[in-house]
Protein backbone atom coordinates (compact mmCIF):
# COMPACT_ATOMS: atom_id res chain seq x y z
CA UNK A 1 0.00 0.00 0.00
CA UNK A 2 1.11 3.40 -1.17
CA UNK A 3 0.47 6.63 0.41
CA UNK A 4 0.75 8.81 -3.10
CA UNK A 5 -2.87 9.74 -3.80
CA UNK A 6 -4.10 10.79 -0.11
CA UNK A 7 -7.50 11.57 0.64
CA UNK A 8 -9.07 10.62 -2.74
CA UNK A 9 -12.16 9.66 -4.88
CA UNK A 10 -12.81 7.69 -8.21
CA UNK A 11 -15.89 6.25 -9.81
CA UNK A 12 -17.25 5.63 -6.52
CA UNK A 13 -14.07 4.29 -4.08
CA UNK A 14 -13.07 6.70 -1.60
CA UNK A 15 -9.38 5.58 -0.41
CA UNK A 16 -7.67 4.75 -3.84
CA UNK A 17 -3.94 4.24 -2.13
CA UNK A 18 -6.19 0.99 -1.32
CA UNK A 19 -6.79 0.29 -4.89
CA UNK A 20 -3.82 1.91 -6.97
CA UNK A 21 -0.33 1.58 -8.28
CA UNK A 22 1.36 4.97 -7.87
CA UNK A 23 4.35 5.78 -10.44
CA UNK A 24 5.44 9.44 -8.88
CA UNK A 25 7.29 11.68 -11.35
CA UNK A 26 9.44 15.09 -9.99
CA UNK A 27 6.54 17.74 -10.97
CA UNK A 28 7.08 20.97 -9.90
CA UNK A 29 3.62 23.43 -9.86
CA UNK A 30 6.42 26.17 -10.54
CA UNK A 31 7.56 24.59 -13.66
CA UNK A 32 10.89 23.86 -12.32
CA UNK A 33 12.15 20.21 -13.27
CA UNK A 34 9.00 19.23 -15.32
CA UNK A 35 10.69 17.78 -18.14
CA UNK A 36 9.48 14.39 -19.42
CA UNK A 37 12.95 13.40 -20.74
CA UNK A 38 12.88 10.45 -23.94
CA UNK A 39 14.94 8.24 -21.11
CA UNK A 40 11.91 9.09 -18.16
CA UNK A 41 9.05 8.34 -20.85
CA UNK A 42 10.46 5.09 -22.38
CA UNK A 43 10.82 3.86 -18.68
CA UNK A 44 7.25 5.26 -17.94
CA UNK A 45 5.71 3.06 -20.54
CA UNK A 46 8.09 0.22 -19.72
CA UNK A 47 6.79 0.44 -16.19
CA UNK A 48 2.98 0.78 -17.14
CA UNK A 49 3.10 -2.13 -19.90
CA UNK A 50 4.18 -4.13 -16.95
CA UNK A 51 1.49 -2.89 -14.67
CA UNK A 52 -1.52 -3.37 -16.82
CA UNK A 53 -0.60 -6.91 -18.38
CA UNK A 54 0.06 -7.58 -14.90
CA UNK A 55 -2.81 -6.83 -12.62
CA UNK A 56 -4.91 -6.43 -15.83
CA UNK A 57 -5.93 -2.54 -15.89
CA UNK A 58 -7.89 -1.29 -18.07
CA UNK A 59 -6.69 2.27 -19.71
CA UNK A 60 -9.74 3.91 -18.37
CA UNK A 61 -7.97 3.71 -15.23
CA UNK A 62 -4.87 4.57 -15.65
CA UNK A 63 -4.93 7.86 -13.80
CA UNK A 64 -3.01 11.03 -12.87
CA UNK A 65 -3.08 12.68 -9.28
CA UNK A 66 -5.66 15.00 -10.21
CA UNK A 67 -7.80 12.91 -11.53
CA UNK A 68 -8.84 11.26 -8.47
CA UNK A 69 -7.99 14.22 -6.10
CA UNK A 70 -8.77 17.36 -8.41
CA UNK A 71 -9.45 19.81 -5.67
CA UNK A 72 -5.88 19.47 -3.89
CA UNK A 73 -3.81 17.99 -6.65
CA UNK A 74 -2.31 19.21 -9.96
CA UNK A 75 0.26 17.03 -11.07
CA UNK A 76 1.00 15.36 -13.09
CA UNK A 77 0.20 18.60 -14.82
CA UNK A 78 -0.71 19.80 -18.15
CA UNK A 79 2.67 18.96 -20.03
CA UNK A 80 2.83 15.56 -19.02
CA UNK A 81 2.53 13.66 -22.15
CA UNK A 82 -0.72 12.12 -22.07
CA UNK A 83 -1.18 11.53 -25.44
CA UNK A 84 1.92 9.04 -25.31
CA UNK A 85 0.48 6.62 -22.91
CA UNK A 86 -3.13 7.33 -25.33
CA UNK A 87 -1.36 6.29 -28.61
CA UNK A 88 -0.03 3.34 -27.19
CA UNK A 89 -2.94 2.02 -25.47
CA UNK A 90 -2.12 2.62 -22.10
CA UNK A 91 -4.53 5.30 -21.42
CA UNK A 92 -8.08 6.74 -22.04
CA UNK A 93 -8.50 8.10 -25.56
CA UNK A 94 -11.36 10.12 -26.12
CA UNK A 95 -13.01 10.02 -29.61
CA UNK A 96 -14.90 12.65 -31.46
CA UNK A 97 -18.45 11.31 -31.93
CA UNK A 98 -19.62 12.87 -35.54
CA UNK A 99 -22.99 10.94 -35.56
CA UNK A 100 -25.65 13.33 -35.23
CA UNK A 101 -28.18 10.87 -34.09
CA UNK A 102 -26.50 10.14 -31.21
CA UNK A 103 -26.05 13.74 -30.18
CA UNK A 104 -29.49 14.12 -30.73
CA UNK A 105 -30.55 11.47 -28.65
CA UNK A 106 -28.25 12.29 -25.82
CA UNK A 107 -29.44 16.27 -26.03
CA UNK A 108 -32.87 14.74 -25.48
CA UNK A 109 -32.20 12.77 -22.39
CA UNK A 110 -30.49 15.34 -20.60
CA UNK A 111 -33.73 17.24 -21.35
CA UNK A 112 -36.20 14.68 -20.76
CA UNK A 113 -33.90 14.31 -17.34
CA UNK A 114 -33.94 18.25 -16.67
CA UNK A 115 -30.48 19.00 -17.46
CA UNK A 116 -30.75 22.23 -18.51
CA UNK A 117 -27.82 24.18 -18.19
CA UNK A 118 -24.06 23.35 -19.05
CA UNK A 119 -22.80 23.42 -15.54
CA UNK A 120 -25.63 20.58 -14.88
CA UNK A 121 -24.83 18.37 -17.64
CA UNK A 122 -20.76 18.91 -17.00
CA UNK A 123 -21.01 17.84 -13.00
CA UNK A 124 -23.45 14.96 -14.23
CA UNK A 125 -21.21 13.45 -16.81
CA UNK A 126 -18.27 14.10 -14.82
CA UNK A 127 -19.39 12.18 -11.76
CA UNK A 128 -20.69 9.57 -14.61
CA UNK A 129 -16.89 9.28 -15.93
CA UNK A 130 -15.66 9.02 -11.99
CA UNK A 131 -14.72 12.21 -11.01
CA UNK A 132 -15.78 13.56 -7.48
CA UNK A 133 -17.84 16.13 -8.19
CA UNK A 134 -18.90 16.77 -4.63
CA UNK A 135 -17.27 20.90 -3.94
CA UNK A 136 -18.13 21.62 -7.16
CA UNK A 137 -21.83 20.85 -6.77
CA UNK A 138 -21.13 23.59 -3.97
CA UNK A 139 -18.80 26.53 -4.52
CA UNK A 140 -17.68 27.77 -8.08
CA UNK A 141 -14.19 27.83 -7.57
CA UNK A 142 -14.13 23.97 -7.47
CA UNK A 143 -16.29 23.85 -10.41
CA UNK A 144 -13.68 26.41 -12.67
CA UNK A 145 -10.69 23.61 -11.04
CA UNK A 146 -12.28 20.37 -11.96
CA UNK A 147 -12.76 21.72 -15.22
CA UNK A 148 -9.21 22.68 -15.57
CA UNK A 149 -7.96 19.40 -14.22
CA UNK A 150 -10.08 17.46 -16.41
CA UNK A 151 -9.16 20.00 -19.24
CA UNK A 152 -5.18 19.83 -18.57
CA UNK A 153 -5.70 15.53 -18.69
CA UNK A 154 -7.97 14.68 -21.73
CA UNK A 155 -6.86 18.02 -24.46
CA UNK A 156 -7.43 16.99 -27.82
CA UNK A 157 -5.20 17.88 -30.64
CA UNK A 158 -7.95 19.46 -32.26
CA UNK A 159 -8.75 21.39 -28.86
CA UNK A 160 -5.94 23.13 -27.16
CA UNK A 161 -7.72 26.33 -25.79
CA UNK A 162 -9.16 26.28 -22.65
CA UNK A 163 -12.43 27.34 -22.82
CA UNK A 164 -15.95 26.33 -20.89
CA UNK A 165 -17.39 25.45 -24.10
CA UNK A 166 -13.97 23.40 -25.66
CA UNK A 167 -14.13 21.73 -22.18
CA UNK A 168 -17.96 20.88 -22.25
CA UNK A 169 -17.01 19.34 -26.16
CA UNK A 170 -14.46 16.77 -24.42
CA UNK A 171 -16.82 15.87 -21.85
CA UNK A 172 -19.31 15.47 -23.69
CA UNK A 173 -17.56 12.86 -25.89
CA UNK A 174 -16.01 11.14 -23.22
CA UNK A 175 -19.62 10.41 -21.70
CA UNK A 176 -20.96 9.39 -25.10
CA UNK A 177 -17.38 7.37 -25.17
CA UNK A 178 -18.51 5.42 -22.17
CA UNK A 179 -22.24 5.02 -23.35
CA UNK A 180 -21.23 3.39 -26.44
CA UNK A 181 -18.76 1.19 -25.42
CA UNK A 182 -20.85 -0.26 -22.33
CA UNK A 183 -23.71 -0.29 -24.51
CA UNK A 184 -21.68 -2.70 -27.04
CA UNK A 185 -21.03 -5.15 -24.27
Amino acid sequence: RAWHAGQSYWNGKKDINSYSIGIELDYSPFEKNNKFTYDLKKSLLFIIKKLIKKYNITPKNVLGHSDVAPYRKIDPGKIFPWDMLENNNLANKILVIKNNKITRLLEEWFFKFKFYTDERRILFMLGFIGYDVSLALIKNNYFEQLLLVYFNRYKLSSVSTFTKKNVYFIIYNHFANLLLTKIEK
